[in-house]
Formats: C-alpha cells, sequence, structure tokens
C-alpha cells in the first residue's frame, strides 16, 4: 500500500510537470509569435511608406517633366519669333541697301557724285594726313629705345658703408645723348652707435657731366638719429616681429594698440627719453611710421580704427611737437 501510495504521488507530480512545461511551452511559442507579427506589420508599414515616397517622387518628377516641356515650348515659340523678327530686319536692311545702290548708280550716270568743292576738300584732307604721318616719322625719329642703365654698389661694414653710383640714360651713338645728364656720384656713410642715439655722418662726391661741360659737388652731412632701442621707434619693431604675431595682434581692436602707443609715447615724452624731432636710422620721423603703420594695416585689423581714431592718433603727434618735414639721412 505505501509503495502504491509513492507511485501515485510520483505519478501526480509528473503530470503537473509535464503540464507546466507544456505551458511554458505555449506561452513561449505564443510570445515569438506575436513578436514576428509585430516586427512583420512594422516591415510592411515601412514597405508601404517607401512606396508612397516612390509614387510621390514619380508624380513630383512628370510634373517638373511637364513644367520643363513647357518651358521648352516657350522658349522654342520665342527663339522663332525672334528669328522671324531678325530675318524682317536683314530683309528691310536688304531693300534699304539696294536702294541706296541703285541711287548711287543714278547719280554716276549722271555724273552728279562729286563737286568741285567736294574734290577740294579731300584733296586738303589727303595733304593734313600726309602731314600728320611726316611729323610722327619725324618725331619717331628723334626717340631712341636706349635702355636706362643705373650702377650701384655698397660696400658695408660695421660701422661705415661705402656708395658708388652710376646712371647712363643712352648709349654713344644715340642722338639724344648730348642733351642728356650722365650723374655719377661715390661717397661714405659713417655710424657711430650710442645707447640711445646713433650719429650719421655722411659724405658725397657727385660729378655730373653734358654735352656743354661738368660739374663737382661735394656734400657733408651731419646728423643724430635714434638707435634701435629707442623706446618709441621699438614700439614699431616689437609690433608683429614673425607673422603669428602680427596675427594676434591684428585680432585686438585697433583703438586698444593706437591707445598703447600714446602712452608710451607720452610717458618717454615725459621722462625726456623720446623728442618729437627723433629720426630713425632709414630718416623715417615717428609721424611717417605712424602713418605707413595705419595705411598698411587698416584692411587687414579685424576692428579697423575709425576716421576720428586715426585723426586723433596723428594729431597727438602733432601736437607733441613732431615735425611734419625733416632731413632724411637714410642711405642711398
Amino acid at each position: 500500500m505505501v509503495v502504491n501510495g509513492c507511485v501515485d504521488r510520483a505519478q501526480a507530480n509528473l503530470d503537473i510537470a509535464l503540464q507546466t512545461l507544456q505551458l511554458n511551452t505555449t506561452i513561449h511559442v505564443q510570445e515569438k509569435a506575436e513578436g514576428h507579427a509585430a516586427s512583420f506589420e512594422q516591415h510592411f508599414i515601412l514597405v508601404h511608406h517607401r512606396q508612397l515616397q516612390g509614387i510621390n517622387l514619380i508624380q513630383s518628377m512628370g510634373h517638373r517633366s511637364s513644367h520643363s516641356m513647357e518651358d521648352i515650348s516657350t522658349d522654342s515659340a520665342r527663339l522663332q519669333r525672334m528669328m522671324g523678327e531678325m530675318g524682317n530686319q536683314l530683309q528691310q536692311q536688304n531693300t534699304q541697301q539696294h536702294a541706296i545702290l541703285n541711287q548711287i548708280a543714278a547719280a554716276v550716270g549722271n555724273q552728279k557724285i562729286m563737286t568741285t568743292s567736294a574734290h577740294a576738300e579731300g584733296l586738303h584732307s589727303n595733304d593734313s594726313i600726309c602731314a600728320t604721318r611726316r611729323a610722327r616719322a619725324s618725331q619717331s625719329r628723334r626717340q631712341c629705345s636706349c635702355l636706362k642703365l643705373q650702377s650701384l654698389r655698397r660696400l658695408p661694414s660695421w660701422f661705415s658703408t661705402f656708395v658708388w653710383q652710376s646712371d647712363t640714360a643712352h648709349r654713344s651713338s644715340c642722338p639724344l645723348l648730348a642733351r642728356s645728364i650722365r650723374p655719377d656720384s661715390v661717397g661714405a656713410r659713417f655710424d657711430y652707435h650710442g645707447r640711445l642715439f646713433t650719429y650719421v655722418v655722411d659724405v658725397a662726391l657727385s660729378y655730373t657731366r653734358s654735352a656743354g661741360g661738368f660739374s663737382v659737388s661735394p656734400t657733408l652731412r651731419l646728423g643724430r638719429v635714434v638707435s634701435r632701442e629707442n623706446p618709441a621707434f621699438r614700439l614699431f619693431d616689437f609690433w608683429g616681429q614673425t607673422s603669428e604675431e602680427r596675427k594676434l595682434m591684428l585680432l585686438k581692436p585697433a583703438n586698444e594698440t593706437l591707445g598703447h602707443f600714446m602712452q608710451v609715447w607720452d610717458q618717454g615724452f615725459r621722462d625726456g627719453l623720446v623728442g618729437p624731432g627723433d629720426v630713425d636710422q632709414q630718416g623715417n620721423i615717428l609721424l611717417h611710421r605712424a602713418c605707413t603703420l595705419i595705411s598698411l594695416c587698416h584692411d587687414k585689423w579685424s576692428d579697423p580704427p575709425t576716421a576720428e581714431q586715426s585723426h586723433d592718433f596723428i594729431s597727438f603727434l602733432i601736437n607733441a611737437g613732431v615735425p611734419v618735414n625733416t632731413t632724411s639721412y637714410g642711405q642711398r
């Protein structure tokens, strides 16, 4: 009896396990079927949407082609109309030309094509044309095709520079040689560099000769120019020594850069390190360098100065006593 009871319980447990497994399998299969059905429905909707897009695209292409055909037909009609108008104009011109030719032929037949005054006027105009041609030919013979030759040699050293310069405008066989001036010059420049100033001695001897004679003129100039360490002119050297630094400086507002220049100059004038009449080694004063800075960099600034700011920048130097003109001690 005990064995039968155990067998019955085992049979009941086995039946329950089989029913549970069957139920789980049925649920899993049903979930997969529902998932496949949903995926199929999505694919169907996507295909239907793409079909609608294709139909719309075909319809739009059809409309465009119809409009293009209409435009082509309109252009062809316009072209035909223009060709017809041009044909009519050509026909009218041909008719007018034939009428003019008939009038000329009739005038020739009647010997009325040219009168005596017309003959005289034609002969006078022919004489004036010939005279103009003769004058141009004579002028061309007086001109020359000589190349202007200029020889310039420099021999620089650590404190001096020797210069030889010669200009030749015409060859010896040129007829304009007698009316030309041939200058030659030899000179030397000596520089003595101090802490903030440089003394320049410029000596030159010019020899000028022409058909009537020659002349010799000596030149001696002594000047004191500022060195490269001068704080006023050194601003221009520090202002963008390389292309990268120059790009960074140009990105700043121009008013800020000009204000910094005026601040440094004002402090230099007050401390006595900078003078209004200072000249650099190239013969430029502060006004020259300031105008060059504004003119060269005006279009390159991201925020260029206004006309009022440029006027204030230049007026600051003029009011400080910077001369407008000065003698240049630059090299030849």
